[in-house]
């Protein structure tokens, strides 16, 4: 639904390699007719890395309950990773430099790329420095926000794009901080259907006290593709999610999810409390737990009803250890927005 664009340079340098000279002995030892005798290397008796004893390695240690509650938790973690919240802290940080350069204003910070301005209305920066205002630069970034579009059908709520590595502080000394590709649209068509789009990895964070309580104030590693609807006339929801979080605190620090989708029962679903795909959790050894679902995979796909319980089956590196049942609710349970 929209256009993103990637821009990226690269330096490369021809490796120079310095080739040594080898030498080789001229003559042989003549043979003192006793046998040869060869040393044992000191490590020969040592095992090598690769042996290892199985009844030494370690075993799953976290409780299903604790898998179960893990999973609920990392839903609520995703839906609180609002992308408006960064959209916007970012937005303000850098509108005034935008807007000079809009004004076509002699700023020399931060130095910007003229065309990107006037042929795509992206704002294209990149510098080290720190304008009159007190506000510093450091890095790059691409961005645009073209909220409240028309199109044909509808229009866009939201339509916003960052691509960068970028860090900008205010004359209060907060900063904003953003690393990697955040693109994130709302588009509505009124009376049938509101869309909404995330696909964004990197970590973006913003130490000002309005988001404090928000997950910028959290340390994460993010990467989501998700798409959802709302029909607003049955009405019902979808939702199609993968995605992965580290940094997470609690009783897991990362977790993983592949090809999750679920839909409502007022769209026709005959499982609506079970999504597809897998969710994999990670304890804090190290150790990750995969859970399978066995929800429709697709809008009308058919789903083998004995096993429409809510729960999945978990494992651990093949080993089946049990089922749990988490709470799913977070995917569908929202009218205008998720977060």
């Amino acid at each position: 639904m929209f256009a993103a664009l990637w821009a990226c340079s690269s330096n490369t340098e021809e490796d120079k390699v310095a080739q040594a000279e080898v030498t080789s002995a001229d003559e042989v030892a003549p043979d003192s007719g006793e046998p040869d005798v060869q040393e044992e290397s000191d490590t020969a008796e040592q095992p090598t890395d690769y042996i290892y004893d199985e009844e030494e390695q370690d075993s799953p240690s976290l409780p299903m309950a604790d898998v179960e509650e893990s999973i609920t938790q990392a839903l609520q973690a995703i839906f609180e990773i609002d992308p408006a919240l960064f959209h916007n802290a970012y937005d303000r940080a850098i509108r005034p430099a935008y807007m000079a350069a809009v004004e076509g204003l002699d700023e020399d910070c931060p130095y910007y790329v003229d065309y990107y301005l006037e042929d795509y209305n992206q704002y294209y920066w990149s510098d080290n420095c720190t304008d009159e205002r007190g506000t510093s630069f450091t890095g790059y970034g691409i961005s645009y926000n073209t909220d409240e579009a028309e199109s044909p059908d509808g229009y866009y709520v939201y339509n916003r794009y960052f691509y960068g590595d970028a860090a900008i502080g205010d004359s209060d000394g907060y900063l904003i901080e953003g690393s990697g590709y955040f693109a994130y649209s709302e588009y509505s068509t009124p009376g049938y259907a509101r869309w909404l789009y995330i696909d964004a990895y990197g970590k973006y964070r913003s130490d000002h006290p309005d988001q404090a309580d928000t997950w910028l104030a959290q340390d994460l590693d993010i990467e989501i593709k998700m798409t959802a609807t709302r029909y607003e006339g049955y009405p019902g929801n979808t939702m199609s999610l993968t995605a992965s979080i580290g940094g997470l605190t609690g009783v897991v620090s990362s977790v993983r999810m592949e090809d999750v989708y679920l839909y409502n029962e007022s769209l026709g679903s005959m499982c609506p409390g079970e999504p597809s795909g897998r969710v994999s959790v990670r304890d804090d050894e190290g150790n990750w737990y995969e859970v399978d679902f066995h929800g429709p995979k697709y809008w009308g796909a058919a789903t083998f009803l004995p096993q429409c319980d809510g729960c999945g089956e978990v494992s651990w590196r093949g080993e089946p250890l049990g089922t749990v049942c988490p709470d799913f609710s977070p995917l569908l349970d929202w009218e205008t927005r998720p977060w």
